[in-house]
């Protein structure tokens, strides 16, 4: 908490490199309980440390894409 400040209502922290114990700030990520569940569903913990942030990119690319598909589909 005091590392990312006030973390946003409906967000995790994710440690990035997986270890809970590595409270480092470039470690950690406040991201949208759904982006963490996308990242658990592709098996985001076994994936090479080096790739890791690419798929954190791609799930809140993927997020961000669906929160504007449905924003627009309710404003027609």
């Amino acid at each position: 908490h005091a590392v990312l400040g006030v973390i946003p209502a409906g967000h995790v922290v994710l440690h990035i490199d997986g270890d809970r114990c590595n409270d480092e700030p470039d470690n950690l990520i406040a991201i949208p309980r759904a982006v963490a569940v996308t990242l658990n569903r592709w098996g985001y913990k076994h994936q090479p440390p080096g790739l890791r942030r690419a798929f954190i990119a791609r799930a809140m690319l993927n997020h961000r894409i669906k929160q504007c598909k449905s924003s627009k589909s309710t404003a027609a």
